[in-house]
Order: C-alpha cells, then sequence, then structure tokens
C-alpha cells in the first residue's frame, strides 16, 4: 500500500489495490525534512535547500551534526569560489537549513527524506518514533538499496 499511496501522491492521481481506490492529490512541499546528515543526507539537505525549501536536517548527535553541517558549509564555499553560485546565493541557501538532534523538530515538514546508516534495527527504530510523532499528511520517503530487505 505505501507504493500505492506513495505514487499516487506523487504524481496526484487515483490508484486502486486490492479492491480500495486511493485518490490522492498532490501536495504543496513547504518545508523538508532529512533525516542523516553524512555523505547522502548532507547533499540532499544542500539540494533541498539550494531549491528554495527551508529544510531541517536530524542527525542522532551534536558532532555528526557539526560535522555534516560543515561539508555542506565547505561545498557552498567552493562552488561560490568557482563562481557556480553568488555570496548571497550562499548565504541564502545556508539560512534555509536548521540542524537539529530531535526527530520532534521535523513535526512540521510536509516531507521527510530519510537517509540514515543501513541497519534494519536503526531505521525500524527511527520509522516508530516517526509514527508517534508525525503529522497524518506528511510524505517519508526512504532510501533502501535492493538487497537490504
Amino acid at each position: 500500500m505505501y507504493r500505492v499511496l506513495r505514487y499516487a501522491r506523487l504524481h496526484g492521481s487515483s490508484c486502486r489495490r486490492g479492491g480500495r481506490h486511493f485518490q490522492e492529490e498532490k501536495m504543496a512541499i513547504r518545508k523538508v525534512g532529512v533525516v542523516g546528515c553524512g555523505l547522502m543526507g548532507s547533499g540532499i539537505a544542500q539540494v533541498t535547500a539550494a531549491s528554495g525549501f527551508p529544510t531541517v536536517v536530524r542527525e542522532v548527535s551534536a558532532e555528526l551534526l557539526d560535522k555534516g553541517l560543515k561539508s555542506i558549509d565547505k561545498n557552498l564555499n567552493r562552488l561560490a569560489e568557482k563562481g557556480t553560485i553568488t555570496e548571497a546565493a550562499k548565504g541564502e541557501i545556508r539560512r534555509r537549513l536548521k540542524g537539529t538532534t530531535k526527530v520532534e523538530d521535523l513535526k512540521d515538514c510536509d516531507v521527510i527524506i530519510e537517509a540514515i546508516i543501513e541497519q534494519l534495527p536503526a531505521k525500524r527504530e527511527l520509522l516508530g518514533r516517526w509514527m508517534r510523532s508525525a503529522r497524518p499528511d506528511y510524505f517519508c520517503e526512504q532510501y533502501v538499496f535492493p538487497d537490504y530487505h
């Protein structure tokens, strides 16, 4: 059912599955959450902020969060030095990023992208915490490698 709802929500279409009918409209995205600020998560957070979305990036510890945000700063500095973005754009992108260590800070995000360590117990624990604190209408995207099941 997750894939059906995911498809319907992204494409604003109608889907049938097991005799049940799902009708979803395209959702407006006002704020993005990224869980994990490692290599993949920091890149995703940078791209969403550069695309104009206020972005909350969550990591399990302040040390890992600082490391990920420093990586984003390094990437933005490199882009500014090459002339790909202006100093003003770099500042705007950085202002759209907010770091946190609390899952609860993601509760007002419309889309949450999970990019944490590839360990099933960690993913299950995180998903359980989301289900207890998330809005009923949020959309979650998880990155799972094909051989991970």
